[in-house]
């Protein structure tokens, strides 16, 4: 049930990254990293596939976060937030990894992050 919700979500996520990208909110590596999501949920992770698709996911997210951060910084006082959390959020990942047995906490972490960004993009607090 968790694997077909991870590909409904990147299923869902790929449709509103296509819908942000014509308005340029986003860069094409949202819905990119929504279709590593989706796969993530087509290989568990006993696949080997799945921690490409996984990494690839937050990678893919945080850049696009990133981006943001960077063309708006003059526009929009929050932009900073986005451009200094992405790294921030994606160093504080990986030391997590090294404190906790697993990944839960980390991709916790990372999930937390980029649900903010989601609901930031939905209610189009940038405008």
């Amino acid at each position: 049930f968790f694997n077909f919700l991870l590909i409904l979500l990147g299923f869902v996520g790929m449709v509103f990254g296509v819908e942000m990208l014509k308005e340029k909110t986003v860069t094409i590596l949202f819905p990119l990293g929504m279709f590593s999501l989706l796969l993530v949920g087509i290989f568990p992770e006993e696949y080997k596939p799945h921690s490409f698709f996984a990494l690839s996911f937050y990678i893919l997210l945080f850049a696009d976060i990133f981006i943001y951060g960077l063309r708006k910084r003059r526009k929009n006082s929050s932009a900073i937030a986005w451009l200094l959390g992405s790294p921030i959020v994606f160093m504080m990942m990986l030391y997590l990894t090294k404190v906790f047995e697993g990944l839960a906490i980390p991709e916790l972490v990372g999930a937390l992050f980029i649900n903010a960004w989601i609901i930031y993009l939905t209610l189009g607090v940038e405008e």
